[in-house]
């Protein structure tokens, strides 16, 4: 990922936050350009960072990824930024936006327990209300469902992030554009403008 200098966020833990808050994310893998939406379960044991998700077996991106490096984008808030929230008012639009990409190396996870233990680690990380209708259901209902699934981890070797939030601005103008973004009613606008009052 491109990244000026003065947007570049180093911060392991702001880093993780960012994908524990946003993480519906983007695998992307290069051995045949494709890419899938997937939920992913963030771990960080002894600074070594894990995503682990599943996926469709009938996804063909599920036969390419053994041992394939791959890249994770975690997208997050973004807004349009007009011109006119300058005080200089020689400028062109941008856009504000956070991301981080995480990249690694993807190994399958076999067998049926490894692959149950995926599956609830997911509803207890993203729906733990359902755990208990999930163990109420069919054996056989649940095990025909690893028939159709892929698990998989990924060994995070390289993580960039990007806080692009007008940090290349003077102080007045972050704090109007705040004010706009804030006032604009939109979801990603007011998430945005939170980011960027992180860093005044």
């Amino acid at each position: 990922m491109f990244i000026p200098k003065e947007f570049k966020e180093t911060d392991s833990q702001a880093l993780l936050a960012f994908m524990r808050s946003h993480a519906f994310a983007v695998m992307v893998t290069g051995h045949e350009l494709m890419g899938t939406h997937l939920p992913f379960i963030i771990e960080n044991i002894d600074d070594k960072i894990t995503l682990t998700s599943h996926m469709a077996l009938a996804n063909p991106q599920a036969k390419l990824i053994d041992g394939q490096r791959v890249m994770i984008i975690f997208s997050g808030p973004h807004a349009y930024i007009a011109p006119s929230l300058y005080a200089n008012k020689v400028q062109v639009p941008t856009w504000n936006y956070v991301a981080v990409h995480a990249y690694g190396t993807a190994k399958l996870i076999e067998g049926h327990d490894a692959q149950i233990a995926v599956m609830e680690r997911t509803f207890k990380e993203f729906g733990p209300a359902y755990m208990e209708q999930w163990q109420t259901l069919p054996n056989q209902y649940r095990d025909a469902l690893l028939q159709h699934i892929q698990a998989f981890k990924i060994e995070v070797d390289d993580l960039q992030g990007q806080f692009k939030l007008n940090q290349n601005k003077p102080q007045s103008d972050r704090a109007n554009i705040i004010a706009a973004l804030e006032a604009s009613g939109d979801a990603y606008a007011i998430e945005t403008a939170a980011y960027m009052r992180k860093l005044i």
